[in-house]
């Protein structure tokens, strides 16, 4: 950068805006790029720490969700994992009661692992599983469906790994920018 800067201070011309911009930015980090670096560490560190705190960390998780592109990755991931996990318990005949404590289990988002612990306290009182989902409003409507559509027909299993395939499907088509 140094010898692009020469060049156009030799020609005394005045320079647009952003190339003014840039070459400002370039002389304040070769001034200061190791404050830059240490702030960051610090930064870093410092938010890491904030993290570890289960309610901070809960409230970043829901924050997370609610971004647009990412959010919806954060949900296609643990909805996928989850629903895949049921799938292969309910198929296997464990008790739905047990599967959803696994699939809690291996559920990332604490907002999403909170909601999946609260409808199987629903679902313990009687309440389907689809509806105890439905009520949290984090998982997608078309798990929520199928879910439903399995419970009507005794085919809990086969819709959940379809539910799972077509999350994954989803996640992969996912632009993130």
């Amino acid at each position: 950068m140094p010898q692009v800067v020469s060049v156009f201070q030799q020609s005394h011309q005045t320079l647009p805006l952003l190339t003014r911009m840039m070459i400002g930015l370039s002389s304040a980090l070769q001034v200061s790029w190791l404050y830059l670096l240490i702030a960051l560490f610090g930064a870093g560190f410092f938010v890491r720490t904030l993290l570890r705190r289960e309610e901070i960390r809960y409230q970043w998780h829901l924050r997370l969700l609610r971004l647009p592109m990412l959010g919806r990755l954060v949900r296609g991931l643990n909805t996928a994992r989850m629903a895949s996990t049921l799938a292969i318990l309910a198929g296997s005949g464990v008790p739905l009661l047990a599967s959803l404590q696994a699939a809690a289990g291996v559920v990332t988002n604490l907002p999403m692992r909170r909601a999946l612990e609260d409808a199987s306290k629903k679902v313990r009182e009687g309440v389907t599983l689809s509806r105890a989902l439905a009520v949290s409003g984090l998982f997608p409507p078309i798990l929520v469906h199928l879910i439903a559509s399995g419970e009507s027909s005794g085919k809990l299993g086969a819709m959940l790994d379809r539910a799972a395939t077509q999350q994954e499907q989803e996640i992969a088509i996912t632009p993130l920018c």
